[in-house]
């Protein structure tokens, strides 16, 4: 009876919980590899998502293309305009300068003249900075309107840089 129970055991164990646990150490193998995979799939979707949020950000910038230089100027000449009313600046005078064409980008040039204090003027800095397209003081002079006055003369060269990539190339 012992001998009928050990090979009944021993049969059991080769039919049954053999095949049962290398199905489970199969699966788990499979698990283990979905994870891997799993892992490279979010990594992947990290990244895409990083690279949309830079594309999102920047889209602006590439957006001006399409616009006419009449239009870019036209825009400049505003931004500057309402950006100076912003920051409490008085424009004395704003005008177009130059356009400078590059391979890959123009530049368009405006020039101001304002009044204001110092908060003013560093106020209008802070609105250059945060405009939505890629504006860029190039050049700028401060100097006291009269010696005894908190006024300051505001001389500026703002640029827009523009890009000239086609949209093709923008994707």
């Amino acid at each position: 009876m012992f001998a009928t129970a050990v090979v009944f055991l021993l049969i059991f164990i080769f039919l049954v919980v053999t095949p049962l646990s290398d199905k489970l150490k199969e699966l788990k193998n499979n698990i283990k590899q979905s994870e891997l995979a799993l892992k490279k799939v979010l990594a992947l979707q990290a990244q895409k998502d990083l690279i949309s949020f830079q594309c999102n950000k920047f889209r602006d910038y590439l957006a001006t293309s399409d616009l006419s230089d009449q239009e870019n100027e036209g825009w400049l000449l505003k931004e500057i305009e309402k950006l100076s009313q912003r920051a409490f600046l008085s424009v004395i005078s704003l005008s177009n300068s130059d356009i400078s064409q590059f391979k890959d980008y123009k530049i368009y040039n405006a020039d101001l003249k304002a009044e204001g204090g110092i908060a003013e003027i560093l106020r209008f800095f802070s609105y250059i900075k945060e405009s939505p397209r890629l504006l860029v003081v190039s050049d700028f002079t401060i100097a006291p309107k009269d010696e005894k006055a908190s006024i300051l003369e505001f001389n500026a060269e703002i640029s827009l840089y523009v890009s000239q990539l086609s949209i093709s190339e923008k994707k």
